[in-house]
């Protein structure tokens, strides 16, 4: 259609009778080809991204959805439609330049940054927290958070915690930390619930 041909630059007179291997990405042939093998075999429709070559030698990366015809029974064209996703990677390269620029910076910050789950053990931990209490993240991960706080202080940690579960928000307050060779150290945290997509 139409926007096939601005898509790629060529017009329907050039597209029909040329082999479709001709306006797809060599890597990408393979993929195509197992695509129509498995629509041929199993019927159905496949759905899968390639990246497509423009007719001045760009690439579009789209996401093809397809289909066989039949006539009399047997199967004898492709239905597809190609959807332009070029925004759409765009936007996923930049998110893992993001994610990558923000673990870089977690990682170099010289305050400690921990995860805990609900279960009061530990998910994460960055170099900081290593160099404060002496444990290494290896050891860290999946220890009871309370192997580390001073005792007379866990109550008001677990108090901090139910707070953020019942209202929300973010807590901040004092306490000691005990590190693995028994030093006390008196610290100020501050945290907040983090929420996964379903809430």
């Amino acid at each position: 259609n139409a926007a096939f041909e601005g898509m790629l630059g060529y017009c329907r007179a050039e597209l029909i009778g040329t082999d479709a291997a001709a306006v797809i990405a060599m890597e990408h042939l393979t993929l195509a080809d197992a695509m129509t093998a498995r629509k041929v075999a199993e019927g159905g429709r496949t759905r899968y991204e390639i990246d497509l070559v423009r007719k001045d030698g760009a690439r579009a990366p789209v996401e093809i959805s397809s289909w066989l015809a039949f006539a009399d029974g047997e199967p004898v064209a492709i239905h597809g439609i190609a959807r332009d996703i070029t925004e759409r990677k765009h936007a996923d390269d930049a998110l893992r330049a993001s994610e990558s620029r923000f673990r870089a910076l977690i990682e170099n910050a010289a305050d400690a940054i921990f995860s805990i789950g609900l279960d009061d053990r530990f998910i994460s931990a960055n170099a900081a927290v290593e160099g404060i209490i002496g444990y290494t993240r290896e050891e860290l991960l999946g220890m009871d958070v309370a192997r580390v706080i001073a005792p007379e202080h866990k109550d008001l940690a677990d108090r901090m915690s139910a707070l953020k579960q019942e209202q929300g928000g973010r807590t901040a307050y004092e306490i000691d930390l005990i590190a693995k060779d028994g030093r006390r150290v008196p610290v100020e945290v501050s945290s907040w619930l983090v929420h996964e997509d379903d809430g």
